[in-house]
């Protein structure tokens, strides 16, 4: 299975997640709709940060027509709880938006898709992550790590690795937390969702990681200003000392003429820092009005 790529391939022409919604209601791009109950497509908001991406819909969000809602997504909502991670913030979807299924008597027993329905289906995912632009991916499973990643990546060995494929956001590789309901003993399965946990802690580092890197760039832009700000300020600075040299030579030297100066210098300086204390800019104004107080006398 190849790798997914976000910026190749079509996508909806849409403007939200609404209208896209609405689009994949009506799916027919591959036979799984036949008989599924409806389309089961993404839920949360455009602007998340985060976008836990599963395999498919179960029996429950199939019925219910949103993802993870039946016991994985309670298994999902409390370890995202413990990780400190509010789910109303995240975006949560599937590889494939439809219930494939064998049927068992009553039950409806899961079944995997395959790379040809996950192939076309990707049409919705690479439309909601063009949409969304989320700062990191959570692959809950074989099926999703496999498309976002690559088929080499395996879940037990590379579960809690963030990795950084070509053309995507940061991908955090995890269990699927069906995975941990499968567990028939109570003490592994609590273990495993400690792990499950410790892998969602994960997604914390890196959004503080882009979050500070953002504050440096943004310092970093301010520095490559500040030489530019200074020379402004003292260049009004002088401007007001020519200004008051010429009202002194009008009024014969009188001391008013200085007091203008004073007042006319801490105006500028106010004006061009926002009343900063910045020793340079300070310095620059000391050094204009000894300038004009010397001319004065």
């Amino acid at each position: 299975m190849d790798t997914f790529d976000l910026r190749e391939g079509e996508t909806a022409n849409v403007g939200s997640l609404r209208e896209l919604k609405a689009q994949a209601e009506h799916c027919k791009r591959c036979d799984l709709y036949k008989h599924a109950t409806q389309t089961v497509f993404g839920e949360g908001p455009m602007q998340a940060e985060i976008i836990l991406i599963g395999e498919q819909p179960g029996d429950k969000e199939d019925l219910a027509g949103r993802p993870f809602v039946g016991p994985a997504g309670a298994v999902l909502n409390e370890s995202l709880s413990r990780a400190g991670i509010d789910r109303e913030r995240c975006y949560i979807t599937n590889t494939v938006k439809h219930f494939k299924f064998t049927q068992r008597g009553k039950r409806r027993l899961h079944s995997k898709p395959n790379a040809g329905e996950i192939r076309q289906c990707a049409w919705w995912l690479r439309s909601e992550l063009k949409l969304i632009e989320p700062k990191i991916i959570v692959a809950l499973g074989a099926t999703a790590a496999g498309y976002l990643v690559g088929k080499a990546v395996r879940i037990t060995k590379d579960r809690g690795t963030i990795f950084r494929p070509q053309n995507l956001p940061p991908v955090l590789v995890t269990i699927h937390p069906s995975y941990i309901l499968r567990m028939r003993d109570r003490h592994t399965a609590n273990a495993e969702q400690i792990k499950f946990v410790h892998d969602l802690n994960r997604l914390k580092e890196v959004l503080d990681q882009g979050r500070v890197g953002a504050a440096k760039s943004d310092i970093d832009r301010r520095n490559n200003h500040e030489p530019l700000h200074r020379m402004n300020c003292s260049a009004n600075l002088f401007r007001s000392w020519r200004h008051a040299r010429s009202r002194r030579n009008e009024s014969n030297g009188s001391w008013k003429t200085q007091n203008e100066v004073h007042g006319q210098s801490q105006n500028c300086l106010a004006r061009d820092t926002g009343q900063s204390e910045d020793p340079h800019e300070h310095e620059a104004a000391v050094a204009v009005l000894a300038i004009s107080e010397a001319r004065a006398l």
